[in-house]
């Protein structure tokens, strides 16, 4: 036995399924519909047991075959219960709907085997009745071919009936081949559950010479071009039901399942999915617009999904949807198809891409795109009257939310005025100069530009342009989220985007530059997209020399579908490191610091952010903003300078230079070296070191006597005769201590003693000075005598 139908969810229908129908249990349901909940209440009979108990979920155009059990794991339902067991007279089975899904119909059916779809009679006819020719689809979607089989007075005719073509495919009786069926449901070219053929053409071709009757005849169904599963008994057997709107036949079983035609499971096919929808639509804005496609293929379509254009995605075969004020779009990810989607309105006119992309059973995908054109509505527009306002009068006086139709030729304009729509004349042909945007939120459509479109604020948009920019680019982009979209572009260059901006879109455009340059994308941009364009440079020079798209350093550019002529590539602007110059070194000598700067230029034009030190043995590299570092050397000799400039990309530039480095020195002298008791002995401290790194210099002169400064000189008078050793000692930065040392002889100082004889002597009296008393400490003595001159 295969699935028989139990219930549907048609309010107070009885349906009796008799034990006749083998496998099937006898029971009597009830449905009772409500808004969010659907009752099944067993009226009598045999229990059901709810784990055979499947369903055939539709909602919004599709349908589902989910065990009941698992029902409320989809995205529809809530709760089901009971969830196990078997459901007795007087007990209900009850499914609760979630509030956004209860536009949904619900059959159940009896698992009693492995077949899969039931195709019956509505109503199944008694033997000899030829009356009825209606097939109903009681079980699956997507039934692709419809097996029928007739017994006319004994002898067996088989039918295949194509339910796209909607023609007889093959027939035992030729002359039956081509005959076109009609029914409920067929045209969108599938054969799902409730929809219906009609076979009249058929039967009556078949009975023609016997009586204009037939037996019985048997239907089944398959998805696949593979086997029929044989469901749905032939009326010689048939037994009745009744239930509360009439009484009919139910037809009994026809079998297990049949074979595959040639034994094999079919599992590919060389048919592709077809959809069948216009191309292009053109609306009023506010209008309620209805896309209807129609799709089919060698397996059931499961799921259409439906982009919108302005970010809305929904879901169904026909889809209905209201278009405001607000254009372009791109698609976004749709969800669970059970949930479907919520009316919409867009927020401004504009050209809309509409895509239908379509699914099957087996995830072969297809799609078609709808070019929808969104015009404004006859009320509050705003037309360019020449003897009143000028164009630019008008635009500087509009509001936000506007819009202007342009109606004839002008010349330059500014957008001054925010959310403001500048659309083209359907009648006439409509023109204007230059245009400077200087407002955010600007749509622009179906216009010509005699000169270029400077964009200065952000979240602009033009739509069916044609700019010609003359002897400049044709656009300049220096805002962010600037769209151009339908336009023809032309000029020296076609866009030239800021360093910086984002999100800049160009898509199913034209760009024809007579320079070198079609597209030029500064650095540090990102979010760009150049989809669908065809962009073209004719200057007329050197081959090879030319460009399509500049993506500059540190752009993020994405490309799709364009077509870009072989002698005007991509090119992507790599960025180069700095320079560095000039290295210079400041005391070169070891163990203590020394200043160290750097001179380096980015031929880029970018920010040089950081440079980095490495001195001589050391084994990292120091970091700095700027181009100074102060570092020092450990040890004397030539060592590596190495430094490393950095921009604000990222790029490293980096040069090395060797410096000779000296190691420090410190010394002392004491002069003289052998002085007397009294007399002044100089120490010089001597050093290689500069005095901004000298901190103290240490004198101590072997006597007790220390002096402490930074002087380098000191003078020292001693007392007591002796040899004495002076020690010096040169506190540096860095911790560095150096010293020094020198020695000096002490001796008395010699003591000079004179005596006069006559000490007073009269005029012209000779006088004798005798100095022999005089002492030495050495024993040795010079004389230098000084008479008074007045004497001679």
């Amino acid at each position: 036995m295969g699935l028989v139908v139990l219930a549907a969810a048609g309010a107070g229908i009885y349906l009796f399924v008799f034990d006749t129908a083998e496998g099937a249990p006898d029971v009597a349901l009830s449905v009772d519909k409500t808004e969010t909940t659907t009752t099944y209440e067993h009226g009598g009979g045999q229990p059901l047991p709810v784990e055979n108990v499947e369903t055939v979920l539709a909602v919004g155009g599709q349908s589902a075959r989910v065990p009941l059990t698992d029902l409320d794991s989809t995205a529809c339902v809530r709760r089901v219960t009971p969830s196990n067991g078997s459901v007795t007279a007087g007990q209900s089975i009850q499914v609760r709907f979630e509030p956004y899904c209860t536009q949904n119909e619900l059959t159940l059916v009896y698992d009693a085997g492995d077949q899969s779809y039931i195709l019956r009679r509505d109503p199944t006819p008694g033997a000899g009745d030829s009356n009825n020719t209606t097939i109903r689809n009681r079980g699956a979607d997507g039934i692709r071919e419809v097996l029928i089989e007739y017994t006319i007075n004994g002898s067996e005719e088989q039918v295949v009936v194509n339910t796209t073509t909607r023609k007889v495919v093959e027939a035992t009786t030729t002359s039956v081949e081509n005959t076109t069926v009609s029914g409920d449901g067929l045209d969108d070219n599938s054969y799902d559950y409730g929809d219906s053929i009609d076979t009249t053409g058929i039967t009556t071709t078949l009975t023609d010479d016997v009586s204009g009757s037939f037996d019985t005849y048997t239907s089944v169904g398959t998805t696949d071009g593979g086997g029929y599963s044989y469901v749905g008994g032939g009326c010689g057997d048939c037994v009745g039901h009744r239930d509360t709107i009439g009484d009919g036949h139910d037809g009994g079983d026809g079998g297990g399942g049949g074979g595959n035609s040639d034994g094999t499971t079919t599992t590919t096919t060389t048919e592709t999915i077809q959809i069948t929808m216009p191309r292009t639509m053109t609306v009023e804005i506010d209008d309620r617009v209805t896309f209807d496609g129609v799709a089919y293929g060698p397996y059931p379509i499961t799921e259409y999904n439906w982009d919108l254009g302005d970010g809305t995605t929904k879901y169904g075969r026909t889809v209905t949807h209201t278009y405001g004020v607000l254009g372009g779009g791109f698609s976004h990810t749709g969800r669970d198809i059970r949930r479907g989607e919520v009316g919409h309105t867009f927020t401004d006119t504009g050209i809309y891409y509409v895509t239908l992309t379509v699914t099957d059973e087996r995830n072969n995908t297809a799609n078609e795109t709808v070019k929808v054109t969104v015009e404004p509505d006859s009320q509050g527009e705003v037309t360019e009257v020449s003897d009143t306002l000028t164009l630019q009068e008008q635009i500087s006086q509009a509001s936000p939310g506007d819009t202007i139709v342009v109606d004839g030729t002008f010349t330059d304009i500014e957008v001054d005025t925010r959310d403001l729509t500048l659309v083209g004349s359907t009648i006439n042909e409509s023109t204007v100069g230059a245009v400077s945007v200087t407002e955010d939120d600007v749509t622009i459509r179906n216009l010509g530009l005699q000169g270029s479109l400077q964009i200065y604020e952000r979240d602009f948009r033009g739509e069916n342009l044609t700019i010609n920019g003359g002897d400049s680019f044709a656009v300049g982009v220096h805002a962010p989220n600037a769209s151009l979209v339908e336009s023809d572009l032309d000029g020296t260059g076609g866009v030239s985007v800021d360093p910086a901006e984002q999100g800049f879109a160009l898509a199913r455009s034209t760009v024809t530059a007579s320079g070198d340059l079609a597209v030029d994308i500064g650095t540090d941009g990102s979010g760009h997209v150049v989809g669908d364009s065809d962009i073209t440079v004719v200057d007329g020079t050197t081959a090879n020399d030319t460009v399509g798209i500049r993506q500059e350093h540190g752009a993020g550019v994405t490309y799709q579908d364009n077509t870009i002529d072989a002698d005007t590539p991509i090119l992507r602007v790599q960025n180069q490191p700095p320079a560095i110059t000039d290295v210079s070194v400041g005391t070169k000598i070891s163990q203590v610091p020394t200043g160290v700067s750097a001179t380096a230029t980015d031929e880029n034009g970018d920010d040089i952010v950081e440079f980095r030190w490495q001195l001589g043995d050391d084994d990292t590299f120091a970091t700095t903003n700027d181009a100074d570092y102060v570092g020092q050397f450990a040890t004397a000799g030539t060592h590596n300078l190495t430094v490393k400039a950095v921009d604000e990309h990222d790029a490293v530039g980096e040069t090395t230079v060797q410096v000779d480095v000296a190691a420090p020195t410190f010394d002392v002298l004491v002069s003289p070296d052998r002085t007397g008791t009294g007399d002044v002995a100089t120490g010089t401290a001597s050093t290689n070191l500069p005095a901004n790194k000298i901190d103290t210099v240490r004198f101590d002169w072997g006597d007790g006597t220390v002096r402490n400064d930074s002087a380098l000189q000191r003078d020292h008078v001693y007392t007591t005769p002796d040899s004495y050793t002076v020690e010096a000692t040169l506190d540096a930065v860095s911790d560095l201590q150096l010293n020094g040392s020198d020695t000096v002889e002490v001796e008395v100082s010699p003591e000079a003693r004179l005596n006069a004889t006559p000490l007073y002597a009269a005029w012209d009296e000779p006088v004798t000075f005798d100095a022999a008393d005089s002492q030495s400490y050495n024993g040795s003595l010079t004389y230098e005598w000084d008479l008074d001159p007045a004497i001679g």
